[in-house]
């Protein structure tokens, strides 16, 4: 909350600065979410979310408020809406039109200055040869949300050296270790690293190949199931790795890009897989608690994506998906739990089958949901049109708009 200052003598400056300093973060918001896919005409903005208690304010606070506001409108950074037959005295809205004044006043740079910027650095990376499908794909992907994150030309220039010091070397220090000697900083990798992760999982999904980055992890992807398995290796010996009978296993990232072939056991042609989001009902499921399967043959696998897969989850699952299993997901009735399902459709290229993820599971439960927040549900407006038409999803969003609950895997009792 902006708490205007009382000295009038200094009041005309300060608030114009934070008029525009305002001005310029709703600006940098709408750029945000527009992500520069088309140009911002205006920025309005109510008078009491630039003065808050505005009505309440003393004489001399709100003089001031208003000569700032009168000069920044004949400078023609703004325009004034006021209240019918009290113009001049009570302020509604302010409107900018004039965004380049408006940044200059700031001496903040504009949006697409800063996505050229990066977008320039990149470029002279891939120049470089250093990791050039991945630099291409940040000089041509770029946008304002990646900038209003914190991505800037030394961020570009710093991740680069992590690339080279792979190509020269092939085993990596501790993340800080590295740190140190490539930053002389101990948590400047670590910045980075989370900095990147959007952009190094738009482009895994656009097929662009990225070194192994599991040893910089300070949590390390893996991947549990349970089913009777073996997993073979590449190469000439077409070594097994693994014949797994009815455990539950584990499996890093490192080992499951090590992973050739699944085989189920016994061997049988159309096998299936069920994905599962929580860990409570996996521990459950794979261990017999359920007597019924989603086909008539029941699943060789049982897979825990731990909420939203990660990348050891992800990569298993690929590699399941490509010998063509049916996949099967079951998980959460709520926005989140069918957004996790739309990832697992995305992962494998193709439908995943949604199961006990419908109206019937949901009215029979609905009396132990939860309610929702009003954040939680405008997630459905994130799920995809395909995603609807998988069976039962689109009656399933439709039943938690109108009730507001959402139904938590874990009280789902899979026997009946």
């Amino acid at each position: 909350m902006v708490v205007w200052r009382r000295s009038l003598a200094t009041n005309y400056t300060n608030n114009t600065n934070e008029i525009i300093n305002l001005l310029a973060s709703h600006y940098y918001k709408s750029s945000r979410r527009e992500c520069s896919s088309r140009s911002i005409s205006f920025i309005r903005v109510k008078v009491e979310n630039l003065f808050p208690g505005f009505a309440t304010a003393s004489p001399d606070e709100k003089e001031s408020f208003l000569e700032a506001l009168e000069s920044l409108a004949g400078d023609n950074v703004i325009r004034v809406k006021w209240q019918k037959h009290r113009v001049g005295e009570e302020p509604l809205s302010v409107t900018c039109t004039d965004f380049d004044k408006l940044l200059t006043m700031t001496g903040k740079a504009k949006p697409q200055d800063l996505i050229d910027e990066v977008s320039s650095a990149a470029k002279e990376i891939v120049n470089q040869h250093i990791a050039p499908d991945f630099f291409n794909f940040i000089y041509t992907h770029i946008n304002i949300s990646d900038i209003m994150s914190g991505m800037n030309t030394n961020a570009i220039y710093d991740i680069s050296a992590v690339f080279v010091y792979m190509q020269k070397h092939n085993t990596l220090p501790a993340i800080r270790a590295l740190s140190i000697l490539l930053y002389n900083d101990s948590k400047r990798l670590e910045e980075l690293l989370s900095l990147f992760q959007p952009l190094f999982r738009k482009a895994e999904k656009a097929g662009i190949v990225l070194p192994d980055m599991t040893g910089l992890e300070r949590s390390f992807p893996e991947v549990w199931f349970a089913g009777r398995i073996k997993l073979t290796a590449n190469g000439a010996n077409h070594a097994n790795i693994m014949e797994n009978s009815n455990g539950i296993i584990g499996l890093s990232l490192s080992t499951v890009n090590q992973i050739d072939r699944i085989t189920p056991l016994p061997l049988r042609e159309g096998f299936s897989i069920l994905t599962v989001e929580n860990k409570e009902t996996f521990y459950a499921l794979s261990q017999g608690a359920i007597n019924s399967a989603p086909t008539d043959l029941f699943p060789a696998l049982y897979v825990y994506t731990a909420g939203y897969p990660n990348r050891a989850v992800s990569a298993f699952i690929k590699k399941l998906a490509a010998q063509g299993c049916t996949v099967y997901h079951t998980g959460d009735l709520d926005p989140d739990g069918i957004l996790i399902l739309q990832d697992l459709c995305a992962i494998i290229g193709r439908a995943v089958l949604p199961y006990r993820m419908d109206t019937k599971t949901f009215n029979h439960y609905k009396q132990w949901g939860r309610p929702l927040e009003d954040t939680q549900l405008k997630r459905l407006a994130l799920i995809k049109d395909e995603t609807k038409n998988l069976p039962g999803i689109a009656a399933l969003c439709n039943i938690i708009a109108q009730s507001g609950l959402g139904v938590e895997q874990e009280i789902i009792n899979y026997e009946q």
